[in-house]
């Protein structure tokens, strides 16, 4: 009877050590699940605060960078040398050379502009400063008429549109600068100019603050109205329709539920789970954005608690 008694109190014994064993399991397993929800929580926020600084200056560079374009603009609108060339239904020799030698001095003074266009409404007739658009027996010249006077939408005026004047597959290499008299959208009957800027210029304040602040886990893009994105990179990394639609489905999603104009969404993009933090631009109707992988961003959380 000793021995069964003996048995029965050593089980029981066991039983009371696996219970608290087990307790101590799941309290510990608790706290590791309480402590990485708490320290990614933290990194989300200080990444999220950290990131929306860099935008805000990004928005401040990018408003500075249409303040000197806009400056330049009514400066070479209101050019008297010009103004033949954008309005005469009939242009005289000598005007067309003097205003070409205009457009070149502008183009070597200015060092962010990629080329330039005058567009005549009266005679229907575009004239432009790039070697192509000389050269290349009206392949250039057609494609600027095509895309000015044949858009799928009335392209607005004195604000930065995404295009390529040389580029393919949907890259860009410029962005356009409608001038006209009025600020409305541009219609054909109006004459303009054209002042098409270099794209590095515009993403070069990007990527230099993508390095000054150490952030190689991730990139820096632009998103139009359309939810296209731009980058200096070209937007390799979500080229494809499906990524860019689900980028814009998150943001478009996020803002109405929080009714803001910056902040912090995340979400799966292919099938990975990314950190977006957006703030829109607030002039030309785009969203700067900040995409990071989310797994790279929690890597050192992670690896801090094996």
């Amino acid at each position: 009877m000793k021995v069964l008694g003996f048995y029965k109190s050593k089980k029981y014994l066991q039983r009371v050590l696996i219970s608290i064993m087990l307790s101590m399991f799941l309290v510990l397993l608790s706290l590791s699940i309480a402590n990485t929800y708490i320290l990614e929580r933290s990194v989300k926020n200080n990444q999220q605060e950290s990131n929306l600084k860099v935008l805000s200056q990004i928005q401040y560079n990018l408003s500075y960078m249409n303040e000197i374009i806009t400056h330049l603009s009514n400066f070479v609108y209101k050019d008297n040398i010009l103004i033949p060339m954008m309005f005469d239904a009939r242009l005289p020799k000598m005007d067309l050379i003097r205003g070409y030698q205009r457009l070149n001095s502008i183009l070597e003074s200015s060092s962010f502009l990629h080329s330039m266009v005058v567009y005549n409404s009266a005679s229907k007739e575009i004239y432009g400063t790039t070697t192509p658009f000389l050269l290349d027996d009206g392949v250039t010249k057609s494609a600027i008429k095509r895309w000015l006077l044949n858009p799928p939408s009335p392209h607005p005026t004195s604000k930065l549109i995404p295009t390529s004047l040389e580029k393919k597959n949907g890259m860009i290499d410029t962005f356009a600068f409608i001038v006209t008299t009025y600020l409305k959208p541009f219609n054909p009957n109006e004459s303009a100019i054209i002042l098409y800027v270099k794209s590095d210029w515009v993403f070069e304040s990007l990527q230099k603050m993508n390095v000054s602040n150490d952030r190689e886990q991730g990139e820096l893009y632009i998103a139009d109205q359309d939810g296209r994105l731009y980058a200096s990179n070209h937007y390799d990394s979500f080229a494809n329709e499906p990524d860019q639609q689900s980028i814009k489905q998150l943001l478009s999603g996020d803002k109405k539920m929080k009714n803001r104009q910056s902040g912090n969404v995340i979400g799966e993009i292919s099938g990975k789970k990314n950190m977006i933090t957006y703030m829109d631009d607030g002039i030309r109707n785009w969203t700067i954005l900040y995409i990071q992988p989310y797994d790279k961003l929690m890597e050192e959380v992670r690896m801090g608690l094996k």
